[in-house]
């Protein structure tokens, strides 16, 4: 944004219109998007119309110039899009990895499940052991009586003694084939929860040789995305540096062409001035202004 103020003073109307049509003329052919604003005061308060008298006015003269980006952003687009499309299966992979984590806790779950259920199953076995322990102690005493028993004299009691050890060797029979029975059913119950306890254990080690492997396979090709998202960060930013460069070259080249081409304008119009000045030979004060605008252009071209 350049900001300059021109006063205009007793001069010439042919040589101002000439000088303000030429400096347009060589502006706008310099830049392509120029906004000219002209903000004219004048002493009278009604006037409403650019006169060709710029005697006692200010004209404020605005310039605002813009560099397009419409070439920079076509250039990184298809960049951009591969990038949003790699964006695009991070989060699948990441749900992927969550639903393989979600499964594996629910496999541990089910081998504590497991777990607690062969402690329980245990805990009944030695129970068990422990029951049949006591009856082989009670079966074992009962018999050590039976044995270590004295028939005492006389027939009735000879035949009482005999009915009363055989009721007992009877009933002592009967609680022996009824534990026995008890205890190969129970072995039996033992055996097929050992053999599914087993099976539990070599599913559960299945299992975890599955989930294990689909870990690592998905961890692989997380890891894979991620290099090759790198990758494309790398290549975007060098794409981007090269763009960049060569955008601040053809800014560079542009300003130093505008440059001479204005400095070329410069001189071509101290030479009207010169000119100007030499045919105001009548007028000291007129010859005056004219060198001031001549000093206030030089500066204007100097500065931009």
């Amino acid at each position: 944004m350049v900001y300059c103020s021109i006063n205009y003073k007793n001069l010439f109307e042919e040589v101002k219109l000439h000088l303000f049509i030429l400096f347009y003329l060589k502006v706008k052919k310099t830049f392509h998007n120029i906004n000219f604003i002209f903000n004219v005061k004048t002493k009278e308060a009604n006037a409403s119309v650019f006169r060709h008298d710029l005697s006692n006015c200010d004209i404020f003269l605005i310039m605002s110039t813009e560099v397009a980006a419409e070439t920079l952003q076509g250039n990184y687009k298809r960049v951009a899009e591969e990038y949003m499309k790699l964006r695009a299966q991070l989060p699948i992979l990441k749900q992927a990895v969550v639903d393989g984590e979600v499964k594996f806790s629910e496999v541990m779950q089910k081998l504590h499940a497991k777990d607690a259920q062969i402690f329980q199953l245990e805990s009944e076995l030695s129970s068990l052991k422990l029951n049949n322990s006591h009856l082989i102690k009670r079966i074992e005493r009962l018999q050590n009586e039976f044995g270590n028993t004295v028939p005492t004299s006389g027939l009735l009691k000879i035949r009482a003694s005999f009915r009363q050890k055989t009721n007992q060797a009877k009933s002592v029979t009967s609680d022996a084939w009824y534990l026995e029975q008890r205890t190969q059913v129970l072995e039996e119950e033992l055996r097929c929860k050992l053999v599914e306890n087993e099976q539990l254990h070599r599913k559960i080690h299945e299992l975890e040789d599955v989930h294990e492997h689909e870990l690592y396979g998905l961890s692989e090709k997380l890891n894979s995305i991620q290099r090759q998202a790198e990758l494309y960060q790398n290549e975007l930013a060098i794409v981007h540096e090269t763009r960049l460069a060569a955008t601040q070259k053809s800014v560079e080249q542009q300003k130093s062409i505008i440059v001479t081409e204005l400095k070329e304008d410069g001189s071509n119009l101290a030479s009207i001035f010169s000119n100007c000045s030499t045919s105001e030979k009548n007028g000291n004060s007129k010859a005056d202004s004219g060198n001031n605008l001549k000093f206030e252009f030089l500066y204007l071209f100097i500065f931009i």
